[in-house]
């Protein structure tokens, strides 16, 4: 959600889900996927971007009218993203998998995140403060956005 009243949900066979009225009704968007979606994220009523199965990268310019594919350059599932701007994100996935842009997507750049456990979430304070969550109990902390 990026306001109480309107977000979007996104989930297998790459459904997409978005509301205008704090959730009490929802809409069905095409994602141009089949692959499952795991994440969403928007940074303003357009902007937004998803993740998933297959290195599966999406993002929107028009809130969800339609959905552009980008390239992560990775082969693993994806399972988590944020951005704190319209060009700066994090993606987490299998295998220690951290990519960051600092172009809305454009590029994608690995992080190294020093572990091969599967990262599920990640959350960002600013552009220098973060932390990740993954298997067995793992948890990783960047305070120069570098994880």
């Amino acid at each position: 959600f990026i306001d109480a009243s309107r977000g979007w949900a996104v989930g297998l066979h790459g459904i997409v889900y978005t509301t205008g009225n704090g959730g009490a009704t929802w809409t069905s968007q095409s994602s141009g996927t089949t692959s499952d979606l795991r994440a969403v994220d928007f940074v303003d009523a357009s902007r937004g971007w998803a993740t998933g199965r297959n290195s599966t990268i999406l993002t929107t310019a028009n809130a969800g009218e339609t959905w552009t594919q980008q390239i992560s350059g990775d082969s693993v599932s994806l399972y988590d993203v944020t951005f704190i701007s319209a060009t700066k994100g994090w993606i987490v996935g299998e295998l220690g998998t951290i990519l960051f842009t600092n172009n809305a997507g454009v590029t994608w750049q690995p992080q190294q995140s020093g572990t091969t456990a599967w990262l599920y979430m990640v959350e960002l304070m600013d552009e220098q403060t973060g932390w990740i969550v993954g298997d067995s109990g793992t948890v990783l902390k960047t305070t120069n956005g570098g994880f």
